[in-house]
């Protein structure tokens, strides 16, 4: 991935996140679980 690409990847995430905040909460109190079960690795 350049850092072109990973750039556009963070400001992508950021518009989401800012226009979606309830599913980002609900994606963020998955992942932050003490049982990591949200997490596919």
């Amino acid at each position: 991935m350049s850092q072109q690409d990973f750039d556009n990847f963070k400001r992508r995430l950021k518009e989401w996140k800012e226009t979606h905040p309830e599913e980002y909460d609900l994606f963020e109190k998955e992942m932050n679980g003490r049982d990591a079960a949200g997490c596919p690795f």
